[in-house]
């Protein structure tokens, strides 16, 4: 049978046949491929998928790095100028981001590595409780209204965005069902004790520090602080938060500013709502100082290539600082307190105590600029001699290096 195979292939019939066939399989699959029935192209396959440009904190392209969706396996690599395609065969994503063995966590383009609040906004992004624009921008200043912190802090207390239901009924007259926030607010108002106003809930009202603290305290079923005497002077006892407010300052999470007030009716923004709920609800999780390896969830769109730009931070950015606290006759300053502060409304910091000699070392600290102060062991604070110090009297801490902070103090 191979004889006669062997001998047909290679006499003038066989090899006309053999032609004629390519010529027919050639036509049958030009055929396939305009009308559809090819199906061995990702493209033809898989016509869903991301497209976007990839960038580090300070917007510069990033090439080489590779984009993977842990779900279908399939990967791809961002080219010179960052620019890189993923079609995907699912309908969920989740994207890791590598360069070089390094994992990288997706951040918020207006987030840098050093920002105060960055390992709290970066918590709450990787438990998907917080969500950026369009433009992968977080905007950490922005104001907070009621309806957003309703998000926050509803997809915190079910532990996902997925898990927050709603009921169908409507709650409020200034919520229907149809508006954007409805679910979440719907959620708290039958799974806790937040209640609005008597003539609605004004979703599009800003929220001031009281109230975030009264939000937090009943989404998480808190009972009011005893009437004792009170922390912060603009906070009285007879303040209509003032239980609330001092219970969550005896908790840790909440704290005043550095004159000693609270500023109970200052509005409160985006980046101070991801600390005050990262400090309350204790199971989101923070690694590597708040830059977990996460990776990104997100939903794709049927038969369209979704545009995804990320800027990336690589994870556990850290830096140390060391030096040596003077007084104004060079003595070395004993026993002082150096504090490092990420936000002092909120008492974020890193401190240490000085030798004898005035010396000091602190480790571990996230990279970015630290506003700094010295204070004696009564708690009062020296006057930094500001001839001598950066006008600014901040620090800037760089990843993986020991920066050198000589204070001057007057004593």
């Amino acid at each position: 049978m191979k004889n006669f195979l062997k001998l047909f292939i290679n006499s003038k019939k066989g090899k006309l046949f053999l032609a004629l066939f390519a010529v027919i399989l050639l036509i049958v699959l030009i055929w396939a491929a305009k009308s559809g029935h090819l199906g061995t192209l990702a493209e033809e396959v898989y016509p869903q998928g991301i497209s976007g440009y990839i960038s580090d904190r300070e917007s510069n392209p990033l090439a080489g790095v590779i984009i993977t969706d842990t779900i279908s396996k399939r990967s791809t690599v961002s080219v010179s100028d960052g620019l890189y395609t993923l079609t995907l065969p699912v309908e969920n994503a989740m994207i890791r981001y590598e360069k070089d063995g390094t994992i990288f966590n997706p951040g918020f383009s207006d987030v840098p590595a050093g920002y105060w609040a960055a390992k709290w906004i970066g918590a709450l992004k990787a438990s998907n409780i917080v969500q950026g624009y369009s433009n992968g921008s977080f905007h950490p200043t922005e104001e907070v209204t009621r309806a957003q912190m309703a998000v926050f802090i509803a997809r915190a207390l079910a532990g996902s965005d997925a898990k927050v239901t709603s009921t169908g009924r409507q709650d409020y007259p200034d919520i229907p069902t149809s508006y954007w926030a409805y679910r979440y607010i719907d959620y708290l108002y039958n799974n806790t004790t937040i209640r609005g106003y008597s003539d609605g809930f004004h979703p599009e009202e800003k929220v001031t520090r009281a109230q975030m603290a009264v939000f937090i305290s009943k989404a998480l079923n808190i009972a009011p602080a005893e009437k004792i005497d009170p922390t912060f002077p603009d906070v009285a006892l007879n303040y209509w938060a003032y239980g609330y407010i001092e219970k969550l300052y005896l908790l840790g999470i909440v704290s005043g500013y550095p004159d000693g007030k609270f500023l109970p009716e200052q509005i409160v923004t985006r980046d101070q709502m991801c600390v005050f709920i990262g400090r309350a609800f204790q199971s989101i999780p923070l690694t590597n100082g708040g830059y977990s390896a996460v990776i990104e969830n997100f939903s794709l769109l049927a038969n369209q290539i979704t545009q995804f730009n990320v800027s990336l931070a690589p994870t556990g950015q850290f830096g140390t600082v060391k030096g040596k606290v003077k007084d104004s006759a060079g003595v070395g300053a004993g026993k002082a307190n150096v504090v490092l502060t990420l936000e002092p409304a909120l008492h974020e910091s890193y401190e240490t105590v000085t030798a004898d000699d005035g010396s000091f070392s602190i480790y571990n600290i996230p990279a970015g600029p630290y506003p700094y102060y010295v204070s004696k062991e009564d708690g009062s604070s020296y006057k930094v001699d500001y001839t001598k110090q950066d006008w600014e009297n901040v620090v800037y801490i760089e990843t993986g290096e020991i920066t050198n902070l000589d204070l001057n103090v007057i004593r």
